[in-house]
């Protein structure tokens, strides 16, 4: 498996922990961080090429929060990941944890 940071593209972002990525070719998961008080609604961008993933779509799942699952276009190789986080020291709050399968 490998690591990687995945940028936020909010206004928020430089005020939050980086999200970072663990994959293999296969499945991703992704950690988000959110240290607020405060819900977030977060759109991170996702590289697939540098996860050497060939693929249209992505499957999204919030395994932290048990979420409903989401699929994600891929153009040009970017996909705009969506996470909700809630507000930190909350029940289900504080953190995103995404599993992400790429779709062919």
């Amino acid at each position: 498996p490998h690591i990687a940071a995945v940028p936020i593209s909010d206004d928020n972002a430089n005020a939050l922990p980086l999200p970072y990525i663990r994959w293999d070719d296969k499945e991703a998961i992704v950690i988000v961080g959110n240290p607020t008080d405060q819900p977030l609604h977060l759109r991170l961008d996702l590289d697939t090429t540098k996860l050497s993933w060939n693929c249209r779509q992505i499957a999204i799942e919030d395994l932290w929060t048990n979420g409903k699952g989401v699929n994600v276009s891929v153009t040009n190789g970017m996909a705009t990941i969506p996470a909700q986080l809630g507000p930190d020291k909350t029940p289900r709050g504080g953190l995103s944890v995404l599993s992400l399968k790429p779709l062919k």
